[in-house]
């Protein structure tokens, strides 16, 4: 089996598993011996940002940062910053991986490569992770997690040079639904210590996003919710993006017409509501593709990427001189060129 396809299935079983100790041992096991001989695409994370801060010399990463401890579980993550930053302040990205809800870490590959391309375009990245489902991070705990990165980054805004009024969230599968969850309704966490800073968010960047439980009756959603969607709606309906399309920020969403497991109804309900409520919203759904494109090299990986790093750069940019963030420091155009074509609804 190739390695793309080996790798799909381990994530594909995590999913849909119950989250057993035999079979969260045998996960990862494989996944440590795959990264022994290199292949591991969810693993040495370190190893190839530092690898890829050696090649490019365009930015550096200070790793595993404690931003949040709950009991004896400390949240990490990795701080991306351009090497030599320009003059002025600079946007801010928060990455939030999938696994739904309790698989992936920071390491993976569209996590690293976002944070990358981004943090080499004069942005500061923090690519985290969240408590998982095994770990006590059923809803709402993982999105709080996610609230105190955010949160870090502001209270860090003058030690990393970021301009607060510049942040954006990127996240897939389930890092997705959090990405679209913080940007859209922060005042749902719970979290009095942060709530004055409310709308933090500018843009929102999501492949393949859970966006409504109430329509999710896998047995990984379940366990997220720790409740059946249909007979508590109530707590469906609070924990779903879709739910907040009125108070939400400029959005791109990027599915596989043919995903096995996030529906690709799921992105386009969220896009066609956000149009509906006057949001500035693009939709892209690639054809041919599954829930796994973004994951691995190919024409569609590279097309996602291109367009989740075009999407932050026009959102993120530098105001106009003379403005109110006038000393911001400029954000240079991507200049990628998707592969082939996709389906584009705007």
């Amino acid at each position: 089996m190739e390695l793309r396809k080996f790798d799909r299935t381990l994530h594909y079983m995590w999913c849909q598993s119950d989250g057993s100790v035999m079979l969260k041992k045998l996960f990862f096991t494989v996944m440590l011996v795959l990264a022994s001989f290199g292949l591991g695409s969810q693993c040495a994370c370190l190893a190839e940002t530092s690898a890829s801060a050696d090649k490019t010399k365009k930015f550096q990463v200070t790793p595993n940062i404690c931003f949040s401890k709950i009991g004896d579980y400390s949240c990490l993550g990795d701080l991306y910053t351009p090497t030599n930053p320009p003059e002025g302040l600079m946007p801010a990205v928060l990455v939030l991986h999938a696994g739904g809800w309790k698989a992936g870490s920071r390491c993976d590959n569209n996590c690293v490569e976002m944070s990358s391309e981004l943090a080499s375009r004069n942005m500061v990245v923090f690519d985290v992770d969240y408590r998982l489902v095994q770990d006590g991070g059923q809803y709402p705990n993982d999105v709080q997690d996610c609230w105190r990165a955010a949160d870090y980054l502001r209270k860090n805004a003058a030690k990393y040079h970021i301009d607060v009024n510049r942040m954006g969230v990127f996240g897939a599968s389930s890092g997705g639904h959090l990405a679209l969850l913080i940007a859209y309704a922060p005042e749902t966490i719970g979290l009095d210590e942060i709530a004055k800073q409310l709308r933090m968010f500018k843009v929102c960047v999501a492949f393949c996003p859970v966006t409504d439980l109430l329509k999710m009756g896998q047995s990984w959603v379940l366990a997220y919710l720790n409740d059946v969607p249909v007979e508590n709606p109530a707590l469906a309906n609070r924990s779903s993006p879709v739910t907040y399309v009125k108070t939400a920020v400029p959005t791109l969403i990027i599915q596989g017409e043919e995903d096995d497991l996030v529906p690709p109804e799921q992105g386009r309900e969220l896009g066609a509501k956000l149009k509906e409520a006057g949001i500035e919203t693009e939709l892209i759904m690639i054809p041919k593709q599954d829930h796994y494109f973004s994951m691995h090299p190919g024409p569609d990986h590279d097309l996602a990427l291109a367009k989740g790093l075009d999407f932050m750069v026009k959102h993120l940019a530098a105001p106009a001189s003379g403005s109110a963030s006038s000393q911001s420091a400029g954000v240079p155009q991507s200049g990628a060129q998707p592969t082939r074509p996709a389906s584009i609804a705007n």
